[in-house]
């Protein structure tokens, strides 16, 4: 009998409104910004029982209002 991969979906709750970046203000404040997470990659050592390095994280954040000179975001974390 052939084996089959196992996969998991993974929820991240419910989906809101979203967040226009015209309603984003500079600075602290309440407001909390989201994003999709478009790449993820964690590279693991070759020693025994240690975990996984993560390397990077890339995000785009576009506007649903966005138009020709207006802001597109790209964020890339190490």
């Amino acid at each position: 009998m052939a084996k089959t991969a196992k996969t998991t979906a993974i929820r991240t709750g419910k989906a809101s409104p979203p967040l226009l970046f015209r309603h984003v203000s500079p600075g602290p404040d309440d407001s909390t910004l989201k994003f999709r997470l478009l790449h993820f990659w964690e590279a693991r050592k070759n020693v025994k029982g240690r975990p996984g390095i993560l390397l990077g994280i890339e995000m785009l954040m576009i506007d649903a209002e966005f138009r020709i000179g207006n802001t597109l975001w790209f964020g890339f974390l190490i």
